[in-house]
């Protein structure tokens, strides 16, 4: 999958079987965080390239992660997955709405 860069469009389009491949070798290597909370207390350090908010995230909250991630310079992916699909994806038996790929 190409780089995305932190000015990155929310809106662009995302190759969902290419994303799912890219985040099944991103599990392998544990560079993935999963949950609201872990997820906020990387990206306030500073410690996530990029983070994926699904589609049925709250509003409030993507609001606030969209904020952080700005803050931080991380991008923001918002492909269409529910956070059901996503946890699915990273074979976790729970759903997860906001995911961090932690930085090389």
């Amino acid at each position: 999958m190409a780089e995305v860069t932190a000015e990155a469009k929310a809106t662009e389009a995302i190759n969902l079987p290419e994303l799912t491949e890219e985040l099944r070798k991103l599990v392998t290597l544990k560079r993935v965080v999963l949950g609201t909370s872990v997820v906020k207390k990387a990206l306030l350090a500073k410690e996530l390239e990029r983070i994926l908010i699904t589609t049925n995230c709250p509003d409030l909250l993507a609001r606030e992660f969209k904020q952080l991630a700005k803050l931080s310079g991380t991008a923001v992916l918002e492909p269409a997955i529910t956070s059901d699909r996503l946890g699915a994806v990273v074979k976790k038996p729970f759903s997860a709405l906001v995911l961090g790929i932690k930085k090389a």
